[in-house]
């Protein structure tokens, strides 16, 4: 008969891997988090289309076509020499999809393809979740095996107390 520290001993090593695990799962799916918010910082620079203007313009364009709408209102606040987005924050985004195993990205990405990856994230967020439920189950199985083991021992020591205690009475009215 195993006792309950030899059961929890013997699950130790499932606890601790599967608290490793949900520890990683964590980090990951913090990881698409921001990865979604810069993909959407991205997404939220590309003007709503008007007129005759281009309806799926790349990244790179955003400029002229600001540009070309300041010239026909006559406003003089915006300003051509500024860049429209940041390359570093690109170039940071880029990195980051490619650690993950994903295709990087550049100023020739258009709206669609922000909304496509932005998409593609959220099922890869999906599946991470996903993950982060079989380990939480993984984990309650565990645990509830030691628990049943704790009671199963526990109404054992009562029965034997029982008997003993029947015993006793028996041996001792002769």
């Amino acid at each position: 008969m195993q006792t309950n520290a030899e059961m929890a001993q013997g699950q130790a090593g499932t606890l601790s891997s599967n608290n490793t695990e949900a520890e990683r799962l964590i980090g990951r799916n913090r990881k698409i988090n921001d990865l979604r918010a810069a993909v959407g910082e991205f997404i939220n620079l590309f003007p709503v289309p008007m007129g005759s203007e281009k309806t799926n313009p790349t990244l790179n364009e955003i400029k002229d076509i600001l540009s070309k709408r300041a010239d026909d209102e006559k406003d003089k606040t915006f300003d051509p020499d500024k860049p429209v987005y940041e390359q570093e924050k690109l170039d940071q985004l880029s990195k980051a999809l490619t650690d993950i195993g994903m295709k990087g990205v550049d100023g020739s990405m258009t709206k669609n393809d922000f909304d496509t990856l932005k998409t593609r994230l959220g099922g890869l967020q999906d599946e991470v979740t996903g993950n982060q439920s079989l380990i939480a189950s993984k984990q309650s199985m565990a645990v509830g095996n030691i628990n049943m083991h704790q009671t199963s021992n526990q109404g054992l020591i009562k029965t034997l107390t029982s008997i003993g205690m029947g015993f006793a009475r028996v041996t001792g009215s002769s």
